[in-house]
């Protein structure tokens, strides 16, 4: 859950507009957590280049399975972004 509160602080701080922050249940592999999510923003490509930039720099594993990237029908400054990372986080709960 901290990772998703960083994730939603990291796009307030690009100055992207949230337009969908959807977690999906956790699943537990052998010795990681995978969290996938859905995530959509808008803002300009500087905004947009800012949080991937923020995200490439988190600790976590994050691997994007899905990335979508098209201007807004609204303001064409603006650029609107869909993203669907999954997060690999380690599974502590495994002992040796």
């Amino acid at each position: 859950a901290k990772i998703l509160g960083q994730l939603s602080e990291s796009m307030k701080s690009a100055g992207v507009v949230t337009t969908a922050f959807r977690p999906e249940p956790k699943q537990s592999l052998v010795v990681l957590d995978r969290v996938s999510l859905s995530l959509g923003c808008v803002g300009t490509f500087a905004q947009v280049q800012t949080l991937l930039a923020t995200l490439e720099g988190l600790p976590e594993r994050i691997w994007i399975e899905e990335a979508k990237f098209e201007c807004d029908g609204e303001d064409k400054q603006k650029m609107r972004c869909e993203l669907r990372p999954a997060i690999f986080v380690d599974n502590f709960e495994i002992s040796d």
